[in-house]
């Protein structure tokens, strides 16, 4: 077999008998010379400047045959010539960026490796498995962070048509560009806004749970309370009122349908409801909860809570929208776009609101059975989570949510240990920024720098996992809007939003099992009528 380091008497003499050989198939001399000549040529000159990223997927590229192995420059560097000798290597390397690495220095190219992190003209693929580590993204406003993430969703959804995917998004950007590049999953796609109909609202029941085993409704009660705490806390939660929140949102969860107006309705003291809580738990029935000042002092906190309508008529009322089922099919993206609720009291509460909703649902995810790869996107991620990273980002690894935070500045995360976390705990780390300090939970190698200062191209971002760093320019290809929703899509597409998850304001809910035809999907992800 010849290749580039076949010596040059060898050459010439495999040269005539390809020549002969030429000639007697009717070839002409000078085109059968001219012709193995660019071969040698060829070879001599891939020999110098090794093979490429896409030479290497020759490799695994199962079209390639036997007979045909010696065109292929990846096969002459491995000195493959049989398909047991291919397996071998199959086995050694991957299709992904080390394996890649790996191969050049074993074929003694370090050179051009070199060259290729120093140009930073390595593109870097992340493998699905490292997302289990969960991935951290920050990026200021016009870095390009939004488009990255929408990348990244499209990208991952093609490789795992079963994953679900929820995003949170506070400022509505990221949720809504992704609606609308939605055309290969527009049936799959839940789209959660305030301001999406004028008129009608969304409704989500936040106590909701997905089954009624002791050990989920022990969890749910204990999360709950200690994000009621949360959202209470900018103003001080004394410990009593801490054992009267746990006390009430124990009831709730005793009933077989628990929902948010049955807290407020026991708070408020609603006759039927403290008389049923009273034969749950008889300290319903005393003075030191009916006439407490800590009873009124969260009666009139939560009131001043719902004083937003907004949010008023997303926790009220019958949910429209069941995350349990949504999350336990597979295939769906749920985007909650934040935007029309107000910043200062509202979107944060809702938000701490949500993710507690969000853990209650996927705290048993495994148990049964093998779930569906499920992703949870978090822009603007210090608005969501409440309290220590750590014990967050510990959490979902354990239920098996992969987790991709996303936020502007490092000094948004106020908690030096949330920052020592997201350094040590999680897997990817993605960055773009002007100074060295916002990176400080990366390790940033010196060829991004100079003179001490960050030194970036434009849309590149710098990529850590498990140690290892590089940088990748961000695709740009969904700016095109060749991937957006065709008009006369979108309009029908909307509508189905309307008939599965809306509801009029101050109207009656309708019965969610309506058979109204629909030209989308009948796995409608909402509530069972009473």
């Amino acid at each position: 077999m010849i290749s580039p380091n076949t010596d040059i008497k060898t050459l010439i003499s495999f040269l005539v008998m390809k020549i002969k050989l030429g000639y007697k198939e009717g070839y002409g001399l000078i085109e059968s010379m001219n012709d193995w000549c660019y071969k040698i040529d060829q070879g001599k000159l891939e020999a110098d400047r090794g093979f490429t990223y896409r030479e290497f997927f020759d490799l695994f590229n199962d079209k390639i045959q036997e007979e045909n192995f010696n065109r292929y420059i990846i096969f002459w560097f491995l000195k493959i010539e049989t398909a047991t000798q291919r397996a071998f290597y199959r086995d050694l390397y991957s299709y992904n960026t080390e394996s890649y690495e790996k191969c050049l220095l074993d074929t003694n190219h370090g050179e051009l490796l070199r060259y290729l992190r120093q140009s930073r003209r390595l593109k870097h693929k992340i493998p699905l498995h490292q997302y289990d580590s969960h991935c951290h993204i920050l990026g200021a406003t016009n870095s390009g962070k939004s488009t990255l993430l929408r990348h990244k969703i499209y990208r991952i959804r093609e490789k795992l048509p079963r994953s679900t995917h929820i995003v949170l998004d506070p400022h509505g950007l990221l949720a809504k560009e992704i609606y609308k590049s939605d055309q290969t999953n527009s049936k799959n796609t839940i789209y959660l806004d305030l301001d999406f109909k004028k008129g009608w609202t969304y409704k989500l029941n936040i106590l909701d749970i997905p089954d009624r085993e002791d050990k989920t409704i022990r969890f749910a009660s204990e999360n709950v309370t200690g994000v009621m705490k949360a959202v209470l806390e900018s103003n001080g939660v004394s410990d009593i009122q801490i054992s009267v929140l746990q006390m009430c949102v124990n009831y709730v969860y005793s009933k077989e349908n628990p929902h948010f107006d049955l807290f407020l309705d026991l708070l408020s003291l609603k006759p039927e409801t403290l008389t049923d809580a009273a034969r749950f738990d008889p300290r319903f029935a005393n003075k030191e909860f009916t006439n407490s000042n800590t009873r009124k002092a969260l009666e009139a906190r939560f009131n001043l809570l719902l004083e937003n309508v907004a949010l008023r008529n997303i926790l009220r009322g019958k949910g429209t929208v069941n995350l349990g089922k949504a999350i336990k099919k597979g295939g769906n993206t749920i985007l909650f776009d934040l935007s029309g609720l107000p910043e200062e009291m509202s979107k944060p509460a809702f938000a701490k609101l949500l993710l507690a909703s969000i853990k209650n649902m996927v705290q048993q995810r495994g148990l049964h059975e093998k779930p569906a790869p499920l992703f949870l996107w978090i822009d603007e991620c210090q608005v969501f989570v409440t309290g220590a990273y750590e014990k967050f980002i510990s959490e979902m690894r354990k239920f098996g949510v992969k987790l991709i935070l996303a936020n502007q500045f490092i000094e948004q995360i106020r908690d030096d240990y949330s920052r020592l976390a997201i350094k040590k705990q999680v897997g990817v780390k993605i960055g773009r920024a002007k100074r060295t300090s916002d990176l400080s939970t990366m390790i940033v190698p010196e060829r991004y720098l100079k003179e001490g200062q960050l030194n970036l191209k434009k849309y590149e971002w710098i990529i850590e996992t498990h140690d290892r760093t590089t940088s990748f320019i961000a695709p740009n290809f969904l700016l095109s809007g060749k991937h957006d929703v065709a008009e006369e899509v979108k309009e029908r597409l909307n509508q189905s939003m309307i008939d599965k998850y809306y509801v009029k304001i101050d109207s009656k809910p309708r019965n969610v099992n309506s058979d109204k035809p629909s030209d989308f999907s009948t796995d409608v992800f909402i509530d069972d009528a009473e």
